[in-house]
């Protein structure tokens, strides 16, 4: 009995050894699949951290050749913009005005005649607005030239002004315009303008586009001619007074050309 009991324990102990070995054999595979995967997901990651970085320096290779075309595109637009400008400064309009001729020297001989009429006094300024530029100028909004009488010292802003009636009007290099614009000076007005008291002043100003503004646009620039010639007393290095001809004189805000 005993006997028997021996050999049915070797018989179970054989199959037992026969399923571990079995089992032992199936960890090993498992192992192995198991290694087996860890490489390739491992090749995998490595191939994907290198197509990462190729894509990255294509990426960055990309960006670099846009950043050159954007900065040579740039840099030829400002190059563009900058001949367009010296362009518009060699061709644009500029418009001037200039006093032709003027009697307001004559008031002093007046004044010392014998002639009971001589006063008021018709002070005459003949002016021209010239265009000295290449291209045509279009007036866009005017202040009437005109002759003030105005106390001194001089105020900040000059003498107000009659709006113009030369709104739209072509100004070219063969076309100026040309007007007289005349004033009543009193004995008193000129006695004050012989004591340094007061001055006459011949101001005005316009606002003009040119041919590189669009017409019907609000926009763009747009140029201005501010313009002012004063009729003071003289003290001549003898001590002498006079009152002499129109020059340009006044503040210096009064006069500009943009």
């Amino acid at each position: 009995m005993f006997v028997l009991q021996l050999v049915a324990f070797g018989v179970q102990a054989y199959y037992m050894r026969g399923a571990l070995n079995a089992a032992e054999d199936g960890v090993i595979e498992a192992r192995k699949a198991l290694e087996a995967s860890e490489r390739h997901a491992s090749a995998e990651r490595e191939s994907a951290e290198r197509s990462a970085v190729a894509a990255n320096e294509a990426t960055a290779r990309s960006l670099a050749i846009s950043d050159r075309n954007a900065n040579a595109a740039r840099d030829a637009a400002i190059e563009a913009q900058r001949a367009g400008a010296r362009v518009e400064r060699l061709e644009r309009p500029w418009l001037i005005l200039c006093i032709v001729q003027t009697n307001a020297d004559e008031m002093l001989r007046a004044a010392r005649s014998d002639d009971p009429h001589a006063f008021p006094f018709i002070v005459t300024v003949e002016w021209e607005l010239a265009n000295h530029g290449r291209t045509p100028a279009w007036i866009v909004h005017s202040s009437m030239p005109q002759i003030h009488f105005v106390g001194l010292p001089y105020e900040k802003n000059p003498p107000h002004h009659f709006e113009g009636n030369y709104d739209n009007t072509p100004v070219t290099t063969a076309t100026p315009l040309h007007a007289t614009d005349n004033r009543s000076v009193s004995r008193e007005e000129h006695d004050a303008i012989l004591n340094g008291e007061a001055a006459l002043v011949f101001s005005g100003s316009v606002y003009y586009r040119d041919i590189f503004t669009d017409a019907d646009s609000e926009s763009g620039e747009r140029h201005e001619t501010h313009f002012s010639f004063t009729c003071e007393r003289t003290i001549l290095s003898d001590g002498l007074v006079i009152i002499g001809h129109f020059i340009i004189g006044g503040p210096r805000e009064w006069t500009k050309y943009t």
